[in-house]
């Protein structure tokens, strides 16, 4: 998904409309929205991926430390 304006006002506004979607359901869980990039500090955003809080929700050491 990208915003309609590749422009930080863009992004700010695609993101808030996703909030207010996920924010609004019966659940009310906030969403988080994650942007990969390809570039020399990839190392450095892995370490920051909301993939490996999932991956810490899941409560299985030998999974989190495999990855």
């Amino acid at each position: 998904m990208f915003p309609d304006q590749n422009n930080p006002q863009g992004w700010v506004n695609m993101y808030n409309g996703l909030q207010k979607a996920a924010l609004s359901t019966r659940l009310k869980i906030p969403m988080i929205y994650e942007l990969m990039l390809s570039m020399e500090i990839n190392n450095v955003l892995e370490l920051l991926s909301s993939s490996y809080i999932g991956l810490g929700c899941t409560r299985d050491t030998l999974l989190v430390e495999n990855c």
